[in-house]
């Protein structure tokens, strides 16, 4: 067994994002959809959560993850995610985990985030996921499991340019396995179509559960428009 975790596919989707899967050096066990992974180039750790995991086939005791990576660039310096950018097939990187007590179990329809317990009834309840840029993987993550399982979704994006917005093509694919159940809104800032609070106030409307992940200010953003009486998860 190879003793180190390897990029398998590295795939520029743009100029802002790209679409990894790593063979992990051992089998990543009890994986649960929300859960994330962390990955070091040696200097710098980030937490990335991945779109799908499995088995590495020939190699049952390693998983292979599929990321999707926002890159982000600074002058001064090479961020994680542009280092991963530029990885290529064969190259090695740390990976651990999984990590995290903020995730969903498939197999009671149950959300949990860190002491709350939400069980949810497929057939009855509908799951509100807002996702601010790069965001959308752990609400992907959350929303794919959440369907396969029988639940309706809500999934809300709001991104600042439609360039960039990460995992376009998966939603769109997963709302045309999902027709009945999946109801996307996608927001844009530069085409002036922005997420405003009457948009939120009406999402969260006979929702049973609200999640969201994004940057800082858009956590804030919701925290100040959803109604007093809304409990917001977090990632």
């Amino acid at each position: 067994m190879d003793p180190n975790s390897r990029v398998l596919t590295n795939v520029q989707t743009g100029k802002t994002h790209c679409r990894m899967t790593i063979r992990t050096r051992d089998r990543l066990l009890a994986f649960k959809p929300g859960q994330f992974v962390t990955i070091s180039n040696g200097t710098r750790t980030g937490k990335y959560t991945p779109i799908s995991l499995s088995l590495s086939p020939g190699r049952e005791r390693q998983s292979v993850l599929d990321l999707a990576i926002r890159r982000y660039t600074r002058p001064s310096e090479t961020t994680l995610s542009d280092y991963l950018y530029h990885r290529s097939i064969q190259d090695i990187l740390l990976v651990d985990g999984p990590f995290g007590q903020q995730y969903f179990e498939p197999g009671t329809t149950t959300l949990h985030v860190n002491d709350s317990t939400v069980c949810l009834h497929p057939g009855s309840d509908t799951i509100v996921l807002f996702s601010g840029g790069s965001g959308i993987t752990p609400m992907y993550s959350l929303a794919e499991a959440m369907l396969s399982s029988g639940l309706e979704i809500l999934l809300i994006t709001a991104d600042t340019h439609e360039e960039t917005a990460l995992l376009r093509t998966e939603c769109t694919e997963l709302a045309t396995r999902y027709p009945e159940r999946l109801h996307w809104h996608t927001h844009v800032s530069s085409v002036q179509t922005r997420l405003r609070s009457t948009d939120v106030v009406q999402y969260v409307t006979n929702a049973r559960a609200v999640c969201a992940c994004g940057p800082p200010g858009f956590l804030s953003f919701l925290q100040g428009s959803l109604p007093a009486t809304t409990t917001l998860f977090l990632w």
